[in-house]
């Protein structure tokens, strides 16, 4: 199945809208930034309230071990949601830009570059849906647990009060079936996020392209600017990316790490297994998301040095070789996404390591219990 970039950005903007995470446009009346200003932090109150229930059961139920590892797993996707939240907020005005900027791109695009692109995103929208299709699924299977199982909410939540007056679990059912939309709303950003870095890598590739066949100094001219306006926007690009990966990376380690621990319980119902099982596959697919198109973006900004070898300009003017020159230095270092201290440089090569460490972790832990 083909999702068009302009389908994908659709779907993400109406997606995303209980997180409140897509951009409000430039020029936007002052009561409707304030409006949704008092709506996010209400929405935020409303996983901090559901988080604050799970401790409570944790607290009630401490003699259980399983409830605590499941309860556990569960906030490391509502912790990972308000992570999420948070980010957009702080970048909203970088991330407009940068949309923006794709957006105006790929309108003023000739044929031969919107092919490009169309490529890139081709490759991707298998992805794209699959992940759609898990989000929609494991809504779906949360929200139908107080009717499989002796639970009476879709998430793991203890009140120091009665339930039992249908009203009272009415309103606390809509809470939680709430924060799942939420959930899947922050599972949904990282599209954007995915189609963005896409899209830098789709950029390089356009400009390596171009720079075999530049002949002429106006063309290398050219070429130098598209690359200098690529470097541009993947720098802006890995802040942001750099940030939502580096939630995602911390999310997902804990996910792993309490998720391992339920694994190796003898006693569990099907359907919470199943939960924790989908719950680290999409742990794992959700970084994965992050890693491929980071992975192509360094490979295509660091090629240019072997595209500028095979262009034609050797023997000409030496102010056309100054300026391929330039590229070429330019491209020694790769365009990474990277936090320093905190986030390695992100590609499938760390990617795999995680993974990796993953399934050993798990391991280690069936082999400590005996499974």
């Amino acid at each position: 199945m083909y999702l068009s970039l302009e389908t994908t950005i659709r779907f993400v903007k109406t997606s995303t809208r209980l997180m409140f995470g897509w951009p409000l446009p430039l020029g936007t009346k002052r009561i409707i930034i304030l409006r949704r200003r008092i709506l996010r932090i209400l929405s935020t109150a409303n996983i901090i309230i559901i988080v604050s229930a799970q401790i409570f059961n944790i607290y009630r139920n401490r003699e259980d071990r399983l409830n605590l590892f499941l309860c556990m797993t569960e906030m490391t996707a509502l912790s990972g949601t308000m992570a999420f939240v948070f980010i957009c907020h702080i970048d909203e005005d970088r991330l407009r830009a940068l949309i923006t900027e794709m957006t105006t791109f790929v309108r003023n695009a000739t044929d031969q570059e919107l092919a490009v692109i169309r490529f890139y995103v081709k490759k991707c929208s298998l992805l794209h849906v699959t992940v759609i299709a898990v989000i929609v699924l494991g809504g779906i299977v949360y929200l139908m647990t107080p009717f499989v199982l002796p639970q009476p909410l879709p998430i793991k939540a203890a009140y120091p009060f009665s339930m039992e007056p249908i009203w009272i679990w009415a309103l606390l059912y809509g809470s939680h079936v709430f924060t799942a939309f939420q959930v899947a709303s922050a599972l949904c950003m990282s599209l954007i996020f995915a189609v963005l870095t896409w899209f830098a890598a789709a950029r390089f590739d356009i400009v390596n392209t171009e720079i075999e066949r530049a002949s002429k100094l106006n063309e290398v001219n050219r070429c130098v600017l598209y690359h200098q306006e690529s470097l541009k926007f993947a720098s802006r690009l890995s802040k942001t990316a750099g940030r939502m990966a580096l939630a995602v990376a911390a999310s997902n380690f804990a996910a792993v790490m309490f998720g391992g621990v339920v694994i190796t319980f003898r006693q569990f119902y099907t359907l919470d297994f199943v939960k924790v099982v989908a719950f680290e596959l999409i742990a794992m697919v959700h970084l994965f998301l992050y890693a491929w198109p980071a992975d192509y973006m360094a490979q295509l900004s660091q090629r240019l040095s072997e595209s500028v070898l095979h262009g034609q300009w050797l023997g000409k003017s030496p102010k056309m070789q100054r300026s391929v020159v330039m590229m070429m230095q330019r491209a020694n270092d790769p365009v990474i996404i990277k936090i320093d201290g905190l986030l390695p440089a992100l590609n499938l090569e760390t990617f795999g390591a995680g993974l990796s460490t993953s399934f050993s972790y798990i391991a280690t832990l069936l082999a400590i219990f005996g499974e």
